[in-house]
């Protein structure tokens, strides 16, 4: 495939006057494009400075909510634990109807501590979710 005779002239004397101009004369592209690229990079380390300020905000929140999780499985784990002992001392003193009543709102207590250890266990699994995220 033959494109004919090339359209540009090639002329020496144009190339030794292109190469006494670019050395007389800097077109600064190079640090145009250079700025142009830090501030790119400086738009995204803003980006990313504010998402990480968020994220710990985030899980701040979430390692208080966590810790409130934590203290209301213990709170229970205590109340099942004096139930228990008070049960105890009624069977001993032969109060055993007492003791029946007192058995039945032990095992709502273990429920309501199975709950809230699932809601404590499935909350530790987002907050470790949240960490990994970014």
């Amino acid at each position: 495939m033959d494109l004919g005779e090339c359209l540009k002239v090639h002329d020496l004397a144009f190339r030794a006057d292109y190469e006494i101009a670019s050395k007389e004369q800097d077109f600064f592209f190079q640090l145009d494009a250079m700025d142009h690229l830090q501030s790119f990079i400086a738009n995204y380390d803003r980006r990313t400075e504010v998402t990480k300020k968020r994220l710990a905000e985030t899980q701040e929140e979430i390692s208080a909510e966590v810790t409130a999780k934590a203290e209301y499985v213990h709170e229970l784990n205590e109340a099942i634990d004096k139930l228990l002992a008070k049960v105890e001392h009624l069977g001993t003193e032969g109060n055993v109807e007492e003791s029946q009543k007192l058995m039945d709102e032990v095992e709502k207590a273990r429920e309501k501590k199975r709950e809230a250890e699932e809601v404590y266990c499935n909350s530790m699994t987002v907050s470790s979710f949240q960490q990994q995220k970014f």
